[in-house]
Parts: C-alpha cells; sequence; structure tokens
C-alpha cells in the first residue's frame, strides 16, 4: 500500500505539479560569486522563457491569496528577489517588464542609499582579490579578540585570483585564504550591524591598500526604490532594517528589525506593506508571530520545496535559483515539482 501511495504522489504531482516560489538576488555578472547570489542576464531571460512555456507566473500576491482560499493553483510559479541590490533596477526591472513577469523585492531599508557594499560582499573584496596581507590577523568582535596566522595565505596573487574566481563557499576552501574567508563569516553573520562593520574597518586598518566597494553591490536608493516600485510588475516586501540574523536577536530587537523596516517603507511609498523574508531564511519560533503582530500577512523562508496544501503563510518555502542556462533550469524546475 506505501508503495501505491508513492507512486500515486507522484503520478499527481507530474499531472499537477504544485506551485513554486523562486528565490533570487542578483541579476548580474560579478567577477567573483562565492554565495552564488548572481544570475546572468542572459541566463534569466533564458529562465523567464523556460517559465513562459512550462508554468503560469503570478504575482506572488495572487499566488498566496488562492492558496490561502484553498485552491493551490498547478504550475503556478512566483519570483522573489532578496536585499534590493540595485542591479534589480539596472537589469531585472527591464528583463521582468520584457517579458511579462512580475516579481517581488524584499529590501534591507537600513541599506537604502548607502554607498558601501553589504557586509558580506565587502568581506569579499578584502579578502578574496588579490592583496597582501600581514602574517598575522586580528580581529576584537563582541570583546572577544581573535586572531589567524596567515603564514602564506598572507599574498594572495593575480593569478590565485583567477584560478580560484569560480569557487563556491558550498565547495572546500581551495586555499588558507578562502578558509579564512569561510571563519570570519561565520564569525561576523550573526552580529549586529555595528559589530560587522566595526569588524570590516579593523581589517582595513591591517591591509596595506585594499579596494574601494564596487558601486555595483550595493543596496538601491530611495529615489531608485521609487524607481523600482513604480513599474507595474514589480512589488516591494521587508527584508529587515540591517538584514540581522535574527536567531541572535532578542524579541524586542527582531520587533524593532521588522517594525522599522515596515515603517520605512511605507513612508517612502505611501502604501501598506505586508510581505517579510527572513535574512539568511533564519528566525526563531517567536519571529513569525512578531510578524503576525505587526500585521504582516506572508513571510518566506528558504526552505528548498514546492508549496502544499495547508501551508503556514509565515513560513512560506522557496527554492533558490542559480546561474542555469534554459536546459538545466528546466530540468530543477522538474525536480523541485517531483519533490
Amino acid at each position: 500500500m506505501n508503495r501505491l501511495m508513492h507512486w500515486t504522489k507522484k503520478l499527481r504531482r507530474k499531472l499537477s505539479p504544485p506551485p513554486l516560489v523562486l528565490l533570487y538576488h542578483r541579476i548580474a555578472e560579478p567577477e567573483i560569486d562565492p554565495f552564488g547570489l548572481a544570475v546572468s542576464p542572459k541566463n534569466f531571460r533564458t529562465q523567464l522563457d523556460v517559465l513562459r512555456t512550462h508554468a503560469d507566473v503570478l504575482p506572488f500576491a495572487e499566488l498566496i491569496a488562492r492558496c490561502k482560499r484553498g485552491e493551490l493553483p498547478a504550475r503556478a510559479v512566483a519570483l522573489t528577489f532578496d536585499d534590493g541590490y540595485v542591479d534589480n533596477l539596472g537589469n531585472a526591472k527591464s528583463i521582468l517588464e520584457a517579458a511579462g513577469i512580475p516579481a517581488l523585492i524584499y529590501v534591507a531599508t537600513g541599506f537604502l542609499g548607502a554607498q558601501h557594499e553589504f557586509w558580506w560582499d565587502a568581506l569579499e573584496t578584502l579578502l578574496l582579490y588579490p592583496g597582501t596581507f600581514p602574517t598575522k590577523l586580528d580581529l576584537n568582535v563582541n570583546e572577544m579578540r581573535h586572531t589567524w596566522s596567515l603564514e602564506n595565505a598572507a599574498i594572495y596573487s593575480e593569478s590565485d585570483f583567477e584560478k580560484f574566481r569560480g569557487w563556491r563557499a558550498s565547495e572546500p576552501p581551495p586555499t588558507r585564504r578562502h578558509a579564512l574567508f569561510l571563519e570570519i563569516y561565520a564569525l561576523l553573520r550573526p552580529q549586529p550591524h555595528a559589530l560587522q562593520q566595526a569588524a570590516l574597518a579593523q581589517i582595513r586598518e591591517q591591509l596595506s591598500a585594499h579596494r574601494a566597494p564596487k558601486d555595483e553591490r550595493r543596496c538601491v536608493s530611495e529615489s531608485e526604490l521609487h524607481e523600482l516600485a513604480a513599474s507595474n510588475h514589480i512589488a516591494i516586501g521587508v527584508h529587515t532594517v540591517t538584514h540581522r540574523w535574527l536567531s541572535a536577536a532578542g524579541r524586542e530587537e527582531q520587533m524593532h528589525e521588522l517594525r522599522e523596516s515596515k515603517s520605512a517603507l511605507e513612508k517612502l511609498l505611501a502604501r501598506p506593506i505586508r510581505d517579510f523574508s527572513y535574512p539568511y531564511g533564519n528566525y526563531t519560533a517567536e519571529t513569525p508571530e512578531i510578524a503576525a503582530a505587526l500585521c504582516f500577512q506572508t513571510a518566506v523562508t528558504t526552505e528548498e520545496r514546492a508549496l502544499q496544501n495547508g501551508e503556514d503563510f509565515f513560513q512560506i518555502p522557496r527554492v533558490v535559483c542559480g546561474d542555469w542556462d534554459a536546459d538545466a533550469f528546466a530540468q530543477k524546475l522538474s525536480e523541485w515539482r517531483a519533490g
């Protein structure tokens, strides 16, 4: 009986594939991309072509409204973006409009108009581009001193950069410099924004020279956000103020991050903002309760699966899209639907 139920379920999914919420971050071609956040404009166009052929693309709000009514729409797909990178305006917006496909962009409001990169991008710029470090690196984070002996990793050459530029953080680190990057990333990720920025400043002070921030990796400005929101194809959601690792924050700090980000967007755009995305997909058992108390209607995670009947709309799953061509993307679409 269990075997029969298994194959019945697989056949049902094949004939009536469940809806999906897709997650993107950047539409760009960066020199390095250790976290795989970017999809090239060319591949993004081909992915949208695949969706127009093999899916019914709906606005996120419509997809969720139908799911709430118990009308789980087969073949349906909704697109979302996290963070609010400036290339969402420079690249994604025109491609979405040309394809006639809607998307919801979640913005970390504390970075609006900032002339610096997001902290993880700044760390990439400091550690994963060619340059010379001292043989020892010291960081004082949250009143704790951390020291790394770099030895041969103190020098990272142009040839090293070219050799390892395709490395992903999900893979084993090929050099001590990459291991250092992962260690410091793990150390800084749960820290408050101010401590992250202080740690980056400490690293810069210990370098004989370092590269300037990359403008293409910043968040949109307020005027650019207005331009995004003016599109008939783009909705805006909340991604906290500082892109906080919420499981390291107490209830009051979580409340502040959600409430102030929501308030800022509603004042800027003069409209209610009801959708929220957990930064890093990280949250505590009480975070959904906080979101509901602040009158959000949805919250999305990074749990990679299709939507189901009886879904918790404050823990909506999403599947992460990589820099794939049409064939690879179609294959992933099929795998996600199969479950």
